[in-house]
């Protein structure tokens, strides 16, 4: 099976949530590599280490994707599970 990857990490795992905000919003695993190549960084507070925010600016909106480095148990490979999945209305303040 082909998984998408970022940074030369695939990217396999989901949490519930993030699986269902994804059919919501209507992004496919496919589109996560795509995504994440055009997206900045956008941490609003500190986070554990391995974990990462990302974004896409589309207008006035915003998405954000939260991934997190895990190591398989199994065969020892890093490989990234996505956290969160979501929209929200751009502040002119918090992204100049």
């Amino acid at each position: 099976m082909i998984y998408p990857t970022w940074k030369g990490i695939p990217i396999i795992g989901y949490t519930e949530n993030a699986e269902k905000e994804m059919e919501n919003l209507g992004i496919y695993t496919i589109q996560l590599e795509d995504l994440l190549e055009k997206s900045f960084p956008c941490e609003r507070s500190k986070r554990r280490r391995g974990i990462n925010e990302r974004c896409i600016k589309r207008k006035n909106k915003i998405l954000k994707i939260v991934l997190e480095e895990m190591v398989s148990r199994k065969s020892g490979n890093n490989y990234w599970r996505i956290r969160h999945v979501g929209i929200f209305t751009l502040k002119k303040k918090r992204f100049r």
